[in-house]
């Protein structure tokens, strides 16, 4: 009996134009009890924020995808490490920053309901391993983010060489 295929079929991405990011992009970590100073958020990594505020829309993508990334892979080895409130931590934070990247999407391109499932389905993913504490599922997520991070890559270099 052959299985079917859990991915949507891929697609090359005719238009980088697909994204419309805002600048206004959340940097504050958030504490333990959620709780920080005025003084203190305004001062959280100046060098980052720096970074946002002159990125082009197509440069936040790329670093939306470089933070979920990184936050699957920290939730990867804090559940290795036992540490679940860890793990817990970063996965959320991968999760918002799917949730990002969904809310980014530029519905007047008919390619985005596409991205826009992928992003789900990963998601999904993200949601359900930090429930089952499951790296296989996070694993699965990292992989998913880093072929979509691919195909974005491919996409703004096709169109700077058209």
């Amino acid at each position: 009996m052959a299985m079917k295929n859990p991915y949507p079929e891929k697609k090359q991405v005719q238009n980088p134009k697909i994204y419309k990011m805002p600048k206004q992009v959340n940097l504050e970590q958030s504490s333990h009890n959620g709780q920080k100073k005025a003084a203190e958020q305004s001062k959280a990594n100046p060098y980052l924020r720096s970074q946002v505020m002159t990125a082009s829309p197509e440069e936040l993508v790329n670093m939306l995808f470089a933070g979920a990334i990184k936050f699957i892979n920290l939730a990867i080895a804090a559940i290795e490490e036992k540490d679940m409130e860890k793990a817990h931590v970063a996965n959320v934070r991968a999760q918002n920053i799917v949730l990002e990247l969904m809310g980014g999407l530029n519905q007047e391109y008919e390619i985005s309901e596409d991205f826009f499932k992928m992003y789900e389905f990963i998601h999904y993913h993200l949601i359900t391993a930090n429930s089952e504490k499951s790296t296989d599922k996070l694993k699965e997520a990292a992989e998913l983010t880093r072929e979509l991070r691919d195909t974005w890559k491919q996409a703004i270099e096709e169109a700077k060489s058209s």
